[in-house]
């Protein structure tokens, strides 16, 4: 709760409205660089276009130098931390098994990395405008600062928050539109009416285009499995959970029931629209 109230002035919506300028100059750069014709790995050039984009906006900073580095260590990181998941004989991190030694070496690269850029704000000493400058400059209740660890674990989680799970909604947006050329169109001419690459302001206008990426992120939830651990001991469903037991939530399982979503594996934004979202049953839709 504490570290959630440092956070809160970094995503009050005045700063907001300034990452939304810097999504939408980046996004242009990258829109410009693209030629007729021209053939891409849709996942990687999103992954490199949001990289750039959290960086800049979390850390002011550019980030070319450093993407192939952070990217090769947050795959092996994650692939490390998915294995461990499932393993049948969870091995404690501290012993020195190969993949626990991978693991560490890409945290320890990728820490360098972030460690380098909290130094370097801390010795410019000025609001960058970025959500590092504010952490650097939050206070909690008794005064007290930010500790260099502290930066660094918000730092990361705001970084992979906002990195792939980012860049996965992207990319399969794009695979279902390449696949729905209908809706691609309607999306199009929503665009094209506003006549103008789009702010954050301009959001409010864009009800068909929210209603694709809502869509599409129930299809394919960038985020397709919760973990929580109930405080208490709970029943749920005539189920016993133990207090502090991992309870996961299968949030593409929920999105694909077909109690809850007429034919669910049908693409189909309307389901958006209007008052239809809002006659959806709680949680339904996460």
């Amino acid at each position: 709760e504490k570290q959630r109230k440092l956070l809160a002035s970094s995503f009050a919506p005045k700063r907001v409205a300034s990452y939304a300028t810097t999504m939408r100059t980046l996004t242009q750069k990258f829109v410009d660089r693209l030629r007729d014709g021209e053939r891409l790995d849709i996942a990687e050039a999103m992954m490199r276009l949001t990289f750039e984009i959290v960086g800049k906006t979390l850390f002011d900073t550019e980030v070319g130098a450093d993407a192939d580095i952070v990217s090769e260590c947050v795959s092996t990181a994650m692939e490390v931390a998915m294995d461990q998941m499932s393993s049948l004989i969870p091995i404690p991190p501290m012993i020195p098994t190969p993949s626990n030694l991978r693991y560490r070496s890409a945290v320890q690269r990728l820490d360098k990395v972030v460690y380098r850029v909290i130094e370097d704000h801390r010795k410019s000493g000025h609001d960058r405008g970025d959500v590092l400058s504010t952490l650097l400059e939050a206070r909690d209740e008794d005064g007290k600062a930010m500790t260099n660890r502290q930066l660094r674990d918000e730092a990361m989680g705001l970084f992979l928050a906002g990195h792939e799970t980012t860049a996965n909604a992207l990319s399969w947006t794009f695979y279902l539109l390449a696949r729905n050329l209908d809706v691609r169109a309607k999306l199009e001419a929503e665009l094209d009416a506003l006549g103008h690459a789009p702010d954050s302001d301009d959001l409010k206008k864009l009800p068909y285009t929210l209603a694709v990426f809502k869509e599409s992120m129930r299809l394919y939830p960038p985020v397709y499995l919760l973990g929580r651990r109930p405080l208490t001991e709970v029943t749920i469903g005539g189920h016993r959970i133990p207090r502090r037991a991992i309870v996961g939530i299968n949030v593409m399982g929920l999105h694909r029931r077909r109690d809850l979503w007429p034919n669910p594996e049908r693409f189909d934004p309307e389901r958006f629209m209007d008052d239809r979202e809002k006659q959806l049953p709680r949680g339904a839709y996460m």
